[in-house]
C-alpha cells in the first residue's frame, strides 16, 4: 500500500492535470453484461515545480454492464514501457 500511494501522489499533487483514454480494442462477453478494452491512456499536469509532467502508457480496463444498461469500469490495470524508478528499480 506505501508504495502504491507513493507512486500515486504526484498525480494527485499536479496541476492542470488531464488524462484520456484510446481504447483499440473491446470485447464483449456472450453474456452482454461483462467487457474488456485494451488501448492507451495519455495525460500531463503540473508537478510541483511548475514543470510539465507528460506520460503515455498502456492500459486494459474490465468493464461491467449495470441495471440501467450504463457501462462502468471494475478493474483498470496500466503499467508503462518508461524505465522503473525508486524503491525497488
Amino acid at each position: 500500500r506505501e508504495a502504491i500511494e507513493h507512486w500515486v501522489a504526484p498525480f494527485t499533487e499536479m496541476k492542470d492535470f488531464w488524462v484520456t483514454w484510446d481504447h483499440s480494442h473491446v470485447v464483449v462477453a456472450r453474456s452482454g453484461d461483462i467487457a474488456y478494452s485494451v488501448g492507451i491512456y495519455k495525460g500531463a499536469g503540473q508537478d510541483r515545480e511548475d514543470k510539465t509532467q507528460v506520460f503515455e502508457d498502456k492500459l486494459v480496463n474490465i468493464w461491467h454492464k449495470q441495471a440501467d444498461g450504463s457501462w462502468k469500469v471494475a478493474v483498470a490495470i496500466w503499467n508503462t514501457d518508461q524505465p522503473a524508478t525508486g524503491p525497488g528499480a
